[in-house]
């Protein structure tokens, strides 16, 4: 747990001292009725056509709690979750979604589906692949500490 990290509460109406702590992902499942999983190249394809940080916000928050606005310089409107780490932006001006997701463990990068690749090209910055509705740039940075770390930074446009 980092500090100053937000944690939900949940009080028991007929008896307020009795209470749970929503931090895991398993007390926000039981509680709260959603998969509270990271974010999926399907939930991305939905997200780019969003007008309006609201129903971003309320997207977002039926796949997992912890949703937070965050401002940005480009315009558009985002969200971060630190309990995920994870960030998503969207400006629809430019038909253009940014997604960071930082995984403490190399075992699940972000997939795009094959079967929806029309091109891919891989460089020293990353991949780059085209679909039929969409051109994806994704860069990895991998860190080493204590822990392996992969910092995911995917961009996806609208053709």
């Amino acid at each position: 747990m980092g500090v100053g990290l937000e944690v939900e509460i949940i009080y028991l109406p007929q008896n307020p001292q009795i209470f749970r702590v929503l931090v895991d992902d398993e007390s926000i499942k039981n509680f709260k009725n959603i998969s509270n999983r990271s974010l999926e190249f399907k939930d991305l394809e939905k997200f780019i056509t969003v007008k309006d940080a609201t129903n971003l916000e309320k997207s977002l928050k039926q796949i997992s709690g912890g949703w937070k606005p965050q401002e940005s310089e480009i315009g558009g409107f985002g969200f971060i979750n630190n309990l995920k780490k994870e960030l998503v932006f969207v400006h629809p001006s430019s038909k253009l979604l940014l997604y960071v997701h930082d995984r403490d463990f190399v075992l699940g990068d972000f997939k795009i589906p094959k079967e929806h690749v029309i091109k891919e090209l891989k460089d020293s910055t990353g991949i780059q692949y085209e679909t039929d509705k969409y051109f994806i740039k994704m860069r990895n940075k991998h860190t080493e500490g204590n822990v392996m770390s992969v910092l995911e930074n995917v961009t996806i446009q609208l053709k």
